[in-house]
């Protein structure tokens, strides 16, 4: 009788083994991970990377934006509070995370302050944040913020409209008169000159930031001819972009070098041909009355031999009143920007033609 009863007990036993696991198997698989599927990586993707470094440059960028806006304020508010005087924001605050690209980038904002001064400013001190030459893939942006720099004021004294005040000061001016007026127009002089100064250092620092290349000579250039239209000196920032034409042509192509020489001849036009004659003007009464006289007959006084054409470029400026002892008028004696002279410009054409010719006989062979 105990052997069936034990029979018993071992098919209970396979039964209840048997239930529990078909009961523990779901619970099982659930806790098993599924090794076939790809497990998630905490490791960001190289677009990600990007996205950060550019999103801490852009931040690094816009707080130096504030904090030079604050030195401005400060120092509107106190003429104590000194504003920088060279462009070092970046090497006294320094920043890891600030990079070329984002800085160009501000740099080719319309504005980044209120006003042309508090933009020059502010531009100027960003940079800062690039040391030498920039990089080659960045030279387009550079450019850019070059042209796109603010204007220079043109010095009082040049265009018609200032003129014609100066010379209405003078039409019933006496002899003693000539020193006040003088020293009037030297202060405006003065005043527009302070306002150009840091819009000049900013171009300049702007065009010694950019490698030797035939697209940053034709920068340069307009540069110094827009200079010397607005009555500001040229000559020395033009020596130096000379100077580069001499260095540089060398390894330039022929249409580059064809491309300068081409303003410079342009340039060499303008100065080689005189003003349009526009008829009498107020600042020229002596003028007036040669253009009215009559033509003398061959018994008559000989005519008075014209004055040679003034160039059209540089512009000519008003400078200083001087007195007329035969006119019996005070006369404004006038001035141009100094610029390279037609001498020097055609010897610099006549180099860079004799260059690309000579380089494009070596491409023939």
């Amino acid at each position: 009788m105990r052997a069936p009863r034990t029979k018993r007990r071992l098919r209970f036993l396979s039964l209840s083994l048997a239930l529990a696991g078909t009961c523990m198997a779901p619970t099982l698989a659930q806790e098993t991970p599924d090794l076939s599927g790809r497990i998630p990586s905490t490791q960001k993707t190289p677009t990600q990377l990007a996205a950060d470094v550019k999103k801490a440059a852009t931040a690094a960028v816009n707080l130096a934006i504030v904090d030079l806006t604050q030195e401005l304020t400060a120092h509107q508010k106190d003429s104590k509070s000194p504003l920088r005087e060279k462009s070092n924001y970046f090497l006294e605050k320094k920043s890891p995370g600030v990079n070329h690209e984002e800085i160009l980038a501000a740099m080719n904002r319309s504005s980044l302050g209120a006003g042309v001064a508090a933009d020059t400013y502010i531009k100027w001190q960003l940079l800062s944040g690039i040391q030498g030459k920039v990089e080659d893939k960045l030279v387009s942006k550079l450019l850019s913020a070059y042209a796109s720099a603010p204007l220079l004021y043109m010095r009082p004294g040049l265009e018609h409209a200032s003129r014609r005040q100066l010379d209405a000061q003078i039409r019933n001016a006496a002899q003693n008169d000539a020193a006040k007026l003088s020293e009037t127009l030297q202060k405006e002089v003065d005043a527009v000159a302070h306002e150009n100064a840091p819009i000049l250092v900013y171009r300049e620092d702007l065009y010694a930031h950019l490698p030797g290349s035939g697209d940053a000579i034709l920068a340069g250039l307009e540069d110094g001819a827009a200079r010397a239209a607005n009555g500001i000196d040229a000559d020395r920032h033009m020596k130096g972009v000379m100077a580069q034409i001499t260095t540089w042509s060398v390894s330039g192509t022929p249409p580059q070098i064809h491309a300068i020489s081409g303003l410079l001849k342009s340039m060499i036009a303008k100065m080689s041909g005189a003003k349009a004659n526009a008829g009498p003007t107020d600042h020229s009464p002596i003028y007036a009355d040669v253009v009215g006289a009559p033509i003398y007959l061959a018994k008559g006084p000989p005519a008075a031999k014209p004055a040679p054409p003034k160039p059209a470029f540089p512009p000519s400026y008003y400078t200083v009143l001087e007195w007329d002892p035969k006119a019996k008028h005070l006369v404004w004696k006038e001035g141009a920007a100094r610029f390279p002279d037609v001498k020097a410009l055609t010897a610099m054409c006549q180099q860079l033609d004799d260059t690309a010719a000579v380089l494009a006989q070596m491409k023939s062979k």
